[in-house]
């Protein structure tokens, strides 16, 4: 053996002691560091308090896969490994991305209304349900279905030619939806770019080689118990999301009532109701001492209000939907507007018609309109019986 050889594994086995060593002193700082109370958690988010940066990262865990609500014996065994995993491989990162295709239709729709009420601009635009059926569809090519069932399934690379073409036909909405680039790379080895993708969701591929004939192949498929613990945690963390947005869409339905009588409100600045106390209700068991709180979601900071209870703020307003839409189907504004009731666009400032709804329609417009156009040009009758005044971009 050389001298260079030699320095050289003596520089991999120091590297390896020290890697091993790190991990140990990690694992143990994880194991003695204690879980943050609600209130702890929310003063470390706002930079107050004294807790150290492994504590948070344990109650985010904690709190985003749903933990309080897993009821096996081993919950802070299970905490503290995937703690760990998170912090070194990012495995609850994967596990939240895979959630997604989980998470039911109508919270997914849910979500997306939330976070179009209180987006700023478009890059805060999240996409829940585009990001799910994308997911979804490529998440089927090996076999899961929604819930992340899986029977068995193994593919080969002639399977992925098939991902492929999905992928080259759909690269564009795939990327402004889902933030997923389809590349060259992709397109050349788009089975190895799928395994790639089943791994960053916190899956485990398995392969082997089979002879098929007079030649070997490669074939893979899941590991059935990994994704089965993976599972568990998905659903833990859906039910927790679907939870609170069952109590915040009744929290909306309460009733509302000013803090104070119409008459101290002379006396004092104009404040929107519903967004104190409610009335001091004085009756058996409750006092003036204990009043009911209105509730506060803490997901989302107070908007600021002016003297007259007027919101102020920088959501995206129905006009810029439709001209997202419009860029988005390719066609003019005015085209769209043309195509757009009264009715149509106070449901879209309020939220009941989907960005996704718009879209369809203005597509399916857009294509009546082109052939409505080529009949004119080939003198085979009229659409309407005028010319459409729409330019399509």
């Amino acid at each position: 053996m050389g001298k260079n050889e030699l320095l050289s594994d003596m520089g991999k086995n120091c590297s390896d002691a020290i890697r091993k060593q790190l991990l140990e002193e990690l694992k143990e700082d994880i194991d003695n560091q204690p879980l943050l109370t609600e209130e702890q958690f929310q003063s470390a988010m706002h930079g107050e308090g004294d807790y150290s940066e492994t504590a948070i990262r344990k109650t985010q865990v904690f709190k985003d896969l749903n933990l309080a609500e897993y009821d096996g014996e081993d919950a802070t065994e299970l905490l503290n490994k995937l703690t760990l995993g998170e912090v070194t491989d990012g495995t609850v990162s994967s596990i939240k991305k895979l959630s997604l295709s989980a998470l039911s239709v109508e919270a997914a729709k849910q979500l997306d209304i939330r976070n179009r009420k209180f987006a700023t601009n478009r890059v805060d635009l999240k996409h829940y349900s585009k990001r799910k059926q994308h997911q979804s569809q490529i998440l089927s090519a090996a076999g899961l279905d929604d819930e992340l069932n899986y029977h068995g399934r193994v593919w080969t690379s002639q399977e992925a030619h098939a991902l492929r073409t999905w992928l080259l036909r759909n690269r564009e909405a795939v990327f402004k939806y889902s933030g997923m680039t389809v590349t060259f790379n992709a397109l050349k080895s788009p089975v190895r770019w799928f395994n790639d993708f089943l791994r960053s969701r916190g899956l485990t591929v398995n392969s082997k080689q089979v002879r098929d004939g007079d030649e070997r192949i490669w074939v893979y498929s899941l590991d059935e118990s990994h994704l089965e613990f993976i599972r568990k945690l998905v659903l833990l963390r859906n039910q927790g999301i679907e939870r609170h947005l069952q109590e915040a869409e009744r929290e909306a339905w309460v009733p509302r009532m000013p803090s104070v009588a119409p008459a101290e409100q002379k006396a004092q600045k104009f404040v929107t109701p519903g967004t104190t106390d409610l009335y001091h209700i004085t009756d058996f068991g409750v006092t003036d001492k204990t009043p009911i709180e209105a509730s506060v979601d803490l997901d989302f900071s107070s908007v600021e209000t002016s003297e007259l209870g007027t919101k102020i703020d920088d959501r995206i307003t129905a006009e810029d939907w439709v001209k997202m839409a419009a860029e988005s189907v390719g066609v003019t504004l005015e085209f769209a507007y043309a195509h757009l009731s009264h009715e149509d666009m106070r449901d879209l400032e309020m939220g009941y018609l989907t960005f996704e709804v718009l879209e369809s329609s203005l597509a399916m417009k857009a294509k009546q309109a082109r052939v409505g156009e080529n009949r004119q040009e080939r003198g085979k009758g009229t659409f309407n019986g005028s010319v459409m005044d729409f330019v399509i971009i």
